[in-house]
């Protein structure tokens, strides 16, 4: 299953032509094939700091608007980044990947969803430090 589909709403051709057209939409340089676009999220997008951290905290609020308790527990905004953080793991896996490799990916996707959270939570300085 190829998780970056589940993000494309629609599909359009491509002219050929240079990087902007009439109208400023972007055209292809290349074959005029179909491809895939995204209305609000795309995976490249999803996959940086601030397009996630928004993602969390955006479904965190709406979920806390649905259901109460939802919006103030920072269990329910560790447990959305974590979501947020694995699917853009699974998305960006490359399956001609090693194990080895794999868990070091595994390991960074388990780190980004820790800072996801601090994000969504407001952590955003580290205090009371030993010695300090």
């Amino acid at each position: 299953m190829d998780l970056r589909r589940l993000i494309t709403v629609y599909e359009r051709p491509l002219q050929v032509g240079g990087a902007r057209g009439a109208g400023g939409r972007a055209r292809a340089a290349g074959d005029g094939t179909l491809q895939p676009t995204g209305v609000f999220v795309t995976p490249q997008s999803l996959v940086t700091f601030p397009v996630a951290s928004a993602a969390v905290t955006i479904i965190w609020k709406v979920l806390g608007q649905i259901s109460t308790g939802v919006g103030t527990s920072a269990l329910a905004a560790l447990v959305i980044s974590f979501v947020i953080g694995l699917f853009i793991y699974f998305a960006g896996l490359n399956q001609q990947a090693t194990s080895q490799e794999k868990v070091v990916q595994f390991g960074i996707a388990i780190l980004n969803s820790f800072w996801l959270a601090a994000s969504a939570l407001g952590l955003n300085e580290v205090t009371d430090l030993p010695g300090a």
